[in-house]
């Protein structure tokens, strides 16, 4: 721009100096030309004068051609082509200076010179500003760009971070939705569980009190023969000593008699005879050993009676026991049994009681819907 400038100035002083040599040289020759164009006629003038206008009006067009292939070009191209033809319009008034008089060509240089160094300011000023203006666009126009991107990337945050909110939120609610169905699951397992476990110790309580009270037979039946065979033997022992007793009294009669017949006057008279007391001493002591022997048999036949008896009950508490441990036995094997199919079936139990309850609580749902619609406040619509 600057070398530019320079090569401008420098024109505009070499027209000046061209004009100045034909400012003198004209001083001179003005005389003559004054009597010439005296002695020419007008029409000469005249002539001259469309001549001069038919040049203007061709440099006119052409011009006016060369502005019009000037819009065509570039913009460094047109402001170059505005320059030229600037100064070669300064040069045509300049050539139009050198026919007027020293004093109006001076005065008319001088504001020409004026009036090109002003445009000349105002086309640098043109320049400066287009050239500002171009900047400021060009950081208009990164700014807009940058302000686009800026917005382009917030919004695509946005929307990440909104898709990402929106994904979490769904991954939340299959999620919160997952955990109700495991939970309500849970619940329903366990009260099915619960369910279950009340049946199971039902179910155990009933063996129980059946096993109890098969042992509270048996125990009344062996508490009844224990009873029976301590009767028996009370029995034996009552009919033992009324046996014995009797006994003793048979022998106490029959000793009184003896000893009464004895001591009367039959008797009294036999003994006089010799060797019949002897005899009857002998009577009465075989009379006393027979009752004896007597008792001495009924005694054999307790003992034997209570040997057999104890035999009997023995046999009995060992019955008892063996029944007794076989029924325990039995019991305890049943028990176990239950448990372990209850322990067994206790998962497809839990599931069967499970899926009852459910059945039930939809049941229920379902039941109790129309309840809720006719509970449920109607609509309020609007008047439009």
């Amino acid at each position: 721009m600057v070398d530019r400038s320079r090569t401008r100035n420098a024109k505009i002083r070499a027209s000046f100096g061209r004009a100045e040599r034909l400012r003198r040289n004209g001083q001179d020759g003005r005389s003559a030309d004054r009597d010439n164009s005296e002695r020419k006629p007008e029409r000469e003038r005249t002539a001259q004068t469309r001549k001069r206008e038919a040049a203007q009006a061709r440099a006119t067009r052409k011009d006016g051609q060369q502005r019009d292939a000037r819009k065509a070009t570039s913009r460094e191209q047109a402001r170059a082509r505005t320059e030229r033809a600037d100064e070669r319009t300064a040069k045509r008034r300049m050539d139009r200076l050198k026919e007027q008089t020293r004093a109006g060509f001076t005065k008319t240089v001088e504001r020409r010179r004026d009036e090109a160094r002003r445009a000349q300011h105002e086309r640098k000023q043109r320049d400066t500003q287009a050239a500002l203006k171009r900047a400021q666009d060009q950081r208009q126009r990164a700014d807009r760009q940058r302000d686009t991107r800026k917005r382009e990337e917030t919004r695509r945050d946005f929307n990440r971070e909104a898709d990402r909110r929106r994904d979490h939120t769904r991954r939340r609610e299959v999620e919160f939705k997952a955990g109700v169905e495991a939970q309500r699951e849970r619940d329903l397992r366990r009260a099915a569980g619960k369910e279950i476990e009340q049946r199971h110790k039902r179910q155990l309580s009933d063996q129980q009190a059946e096993h109890r009270r098969q042992t509270s037979q048996i125990r009344s039946r062996h508490q009844a023969e224990t009873r029976s065979l301590r009767s028996n033997e009370d029995m034996a022992l009552e009919r033992h000593h009324h046996a014995v007793k009797g006994i003793d009294e048979r022998e106490r009669r029959t000793l009184a008699d003896f000893d009464g017949r004895r001591a009367g006057l039959t008797g009294w008279l036999g003994e006089r005879i010799p060797g019949r007391r002897q005899e009857n001493d002998r009577l009465r002591a075989d009379l006393a050993r027979g009752f004896e022997a007597e008792r001495l048999t009924k005694h054999r036949d307790l003992e034997a009676l209570k040997e057999r008896q104890f035999n009997v009950a023995q046999t009995a508490r060992l019955e008892q026991a063996k029944e007794r441990k076989d029924m325990m036995t039995g019991h305890h094997a049943d028990r176990t049994k239950l448990q372990d199919r209850q322990m067994t079936d206790r998962p497809l139990q839990i599931e069967r009681q499970a899926r009852v309850m459910e059945r039930v609580r939809d049941m229920e749902v379902t039941r109790k819907e129309p309840e809720r619609e006719r509970e449920r406040p109607a609509p309020a619509f609007s008047k439009t």
